[in-house]
């Protein structure tokens, strides 16, 4: 019998000894895992704050640009408010001017019209003119560099006059 006990304490210390490995492997496992939970948990906080940051900065880009996308169309309006105020002023001078005075075909026509014409009228309608060129370039500009929008005009080809701009 007492050989039996020691074959039974034997094995039971064989037995305590091999759950003390396993119980250690298992610690030793769930503090690895519980490690790499932790850099999980940093690893997506960080990526939380840096992705809200990236958010916050597109929705301001977001912002500035529709707010400069407004700004350009209020621009691009009073552009064409000037420049249809440019028009109408050059069409009443040019209304207003002697049938003799009046430009047909070439702007050299000016220096033959001034001796005829009034020289006060002239400058006022070359001002208007100088006017209605910078409010066109002015506006092609800002439409051409602002927001995609479709022209109530058809463009022109380079070189070409616009109907009505030489009366």
């Amino acid at each position: 019998m007492c050989e039996e006990l020691r074959g039974n304490l034997a094995t039971e210390q064989q037995a305590t000894g091999a759950s003390r490995r396993r119980t250690e492997e298992l610690e030793n496992r769930l503090r690895d895992s519980h490690g790499e939970t932790e850099r999980a948990k940093a690893e997506r906080e960080r990526l939380e704050s840096e992705l809200g940051g990236q958010l916050k900065a597109a929705k301001t880009a977001i912002e500035k640009t529709e707010a400069a996308c407004r700004e350009e169309g209020q621009r691009s309006k009073r552009l064409e408010e000037e420049l249809a105020g440019a028009q109408k002023q050059r069409d009443e001078l040019t209304a207003n001017w002697p049938p003799g005075n009046r430009r047909r075909k070439s702007p050299n026509d000016g220096a033959q019209n001034s001796r005829t014409g009034s020289a006060t009228a002239m400058a006022k309608a070359e001002r208007a003119k100088a006017e209605q060129g910078r409010l066109e370039t002015e506006l092609r500009g800002a439409t051409e560099g602002g927001p995609k929008r479709q022209s109530r005009r058809r463009k022109r080809p380079a070189g070409k006059k616009q109907s009505g701009a030489s009366d």
